[in-house]
């Protein structure tokens, strides 16, 4: 199964519109995320994060997912060192780093761990907002932005749905959601993200036959189970080449 992304690119003044409209209204219900501010830094400055990594709606995790424990310092800096090594970085204005959906926590490989982290990324006064996941090592400690088919320039929000061990090498597979800005009409619509594990790497990499299983099943996110049942079912259906990742960043 393979359906096209109904996220691309608007004009920059309705982009401006529709995500200012939506920042209105969620500002008056409970915040998804704990937004860290950031000092103004000079151009060639590196983004930094605020003190805590944790998402403030982040609930128990499962029991193969722990709480990441890893200093909270040095996580920043790596984030801030992958961030400004993107375009995200741009005109010398430092962006704004984000951890959400669930906040950073610690995936087992075995005997060794990673640290993973969802983050949103945005800068003041620019309409464009990106979802991407983190992924860091050590030691020595370093880490990767896992590369992604299409990387959403208006990506509002980013959603913890679930992990599931879809590939079933004992390691759990990352299910989001992310609110991005629809190539239709002047709206938000959801799109599903799928992480697989992978064992050799000891990482995680981005399916779009996956995500596009997760993204045409939107009336079963109030039900995991639908999700879960809808991706096993296309597997099945279809043979664990529904799973293939991407290997190069989106351009």
């Amino acid at each position: 199964m393979t359906n096209m992304p109904r996220a691309l690119r608007l004009p920059l003044s309705l982009a401006m519109i529709l995500l200012g409209c939506a920042a209105k209204r969620e500002s008056q219900a409970t915040p998804d995320t704990l937004t860290t501010s950031m000092p103004s830094a000079p151009p060639d400055a590196a983004p930094t994060l605020g003190t805590t990594l944790n998402d403030a709606s982040s609930q128990r995790p499962d029991a193969s997912v722990a709480a990441g424990k890893r200093s909270d310092d040095g996580i920043q800096a790596v984030l801030a060192s992958l961030v400004s090594n993107e375009h995200y970085y741009e005109g010398g204005v430092p962006p704004t780093i984000v951890a959400t959906a669930g906040g950073a926590r610690q995936v087992a490989f075995g005997s060794e761990s990673i640290t993973i982290v969802p983050i949103h990324i945005h800068r003041d006064k620019d309409p464009h907002e990106y979802c991407r996941l983190a992924v860091i090592h050590d030691p020595p400690l370093k880490g990767e932005l896992v590369n992604i088919a299409i990387d959403y320039m208006f990506c509002h929000r980013m959603e913890k749905l679930e992990d599931v061990d879809l590939n079933h090498d004992g390691v759990p597979d990352l299910i989001f959601a992310e609110n991005v800005l629809s190539n239709r009409h002047p709206e938000l619509v959801r799109e599903g993200v799928v992480y697989i594990s992978d064992a050799r790497k000891k990482s995680y990499c981005h399916s779009p036959g996956a995500s596009s299983v997760v993204t045409a099943y939107p009336r079963g996110f109030s039900g995991v189970k639908t999700v879960r049942a809808a991706l096993e079912a296309e597997i099945k259906r279809l043979g664990e080449g529904l799973l293939g990742c991407v290997e190069e960043r989106a351009p």
